[in-house]
């Protein structure tokens, strides 16, 4: 952590990790303004805007004895919700261009963007490590890459198994295997099909059902009652 001595900002991640000593030092510093740099003997009075990060539920910890309460309410002034990474919709593809621009330049390369089949898998791969393992992903493909483009099988090389796994993963969502008599096929017969497999498949969970079809439970009992099946 960093204190400006003549104003600005102090940045402070994973509060809610902080150990109690250091988080009654921060209420001090807050309520006093005013720290004292380690080994040193002058208090530096401050005066700055301070912005705390955290993944964690902070009223939970308060409840658990593990963040102090006196320091939450000293915070808490403006709370800011980012939505998740499923709910930004191209902020990614924004991201990984930014990372692209910023490598490019520290390893010399001249790569000009990413191929339409690296932005699918972008976008629908689920980024549990967040921003940190976009960024790494990236750079490992800037190094690894020997393309003017970034390819899906550069970002394989440089997140490993698990993008590797969820790329054939992907591939596979719109290959369905489907045959088309010569006589033609309703899609009434259709969706009932794909029904009657999926429930076969799920034993009958209608949860499980939803779910490898992608709609609500309230629309699959309204499709089940409409085509006269049961999920036996």
């Amino acid at each position: 952590m960093f204190l400006p001595k003549g104003g600005g900002a102090f940045f402070t991640d994973e509060i809610g990790d902080h150990n109690p000593r250091l988080q009654i030092k921060l209420v001090k510093a807050l309520e006093e303004k005013i720290f004292r740099r380690i080994g040193g003997t002058e208090n530096i009075h401050v005066t700055m805007r301070i912005i705390a990060a955290t993944n964690r539920n902070l009223i939970e910890l308060i409840h658990n004895g593990q963040f102090r309460e006196d320091l939450f309410y000293r915070l808490n002034v403006v709370t800011i919700h980012p939505p998740p990474r499923r709910d930004r919709g191209n902020d990614i593809i924004t991201l990984a261009e930014h990372f692209l621009r910023l490598f490019n330049k520290e390893h010399n390369k001249n790569i000009s963007g990413f191929s339409n089949e690296a932005k699918k898998l972008l976008l629908k791969y689920p980024w549990p490590g967040t921003v940190r393992e976009l960024k790494n992903s990236v750079e490992r493909a800037v190094l690894l890459g020997g393309e003017i483009y970034i390819q899906v099988d550069d970002l394989n090389l440089g997140a490993g198994h698990i993008i590797k796994n969820f790329s054939l993963k992907v591939e596979k969502e719109n290959e369905i295997d489907l045959n088309i008599p010569p006589t033609g096929l309703s899609l009434e017969a259709l969706e009932k099909a794909a029904i009657e497999k999926a429930l076969k498949l799920s034993k009958g969970n209608l949860s499980k059902t939803a779910r490898l079809l992608k709609i609500s439970r309230e629309t699959l009992r309204y499709r089940i009652k409409k085509h006269k099946l049961t999920n036996a």
